[in-house]
């Protein structure tokens, strides 16, 4: 008898665990800086960690705020991709910048990437960013179905 408890429970947990499945892969994006996921997923949602303009070597290129800000929509562009979905999918980005002056700047490369409908989103002013970053953003987007 115990052992058939046992197997009940074990179908159980499996069965929770397949329709809990979050997604962790990041085949071609820069790993993250902290103990933390660049990106997680469900069958659903996908939700992308802050991003900085850290290249290969794990440092912020500043050569220009423009490259800066490309090279972090870049780099959420591929991991929308690599999660199964798409700018068009996306409901909410967060950016945080270091400098509130650069707010016209930051609408014009973001608005390269994104169309009507926009997402929701907020922009706010930090003191500092990690790395000496100047712009670091976060989205939440659907997956595509």
């Amino acid at each position: 008898m115990l052992p058939q408890k046992k197997n009940k429970i074990s179908i159980y947990i499996l069965v929770l665990h397949l329709s809990c499945t979050f997604c962790f892969a990041q085949h071609d994006v820069v790993q993250p800086i902290g103990p933390y996921a660049g990106y997680t997923c469900d069958d659903n949602y996908i939700f992308i960690s802050g991003q900085i303009a850290l290249n290969a070597e794990q440092k912020v290129d500043t050569t220009s705020f423009e490259t800066e800000c490309r090279m972090v929509l870049n780099q959420i562009k591929r991991i929308l991709h690599d999660a199964g979905s798409d700018w068009n999918q996306v409901m909410k980005t967060t950016i945080y910048t270091t400098r509130m002056e650069w707010f016209s700047q930051i609408n014009a490369v973001y608005e390269s990437y994104v169309s009507k409908p926009y997402p929701a989103r907020e922009t706010v002013g930090v003191c500092r960013l990690p790395k000496q970053a100047r712009i670091e953003i976060s989205v939440i987007a659907k997956k595509r179905h």
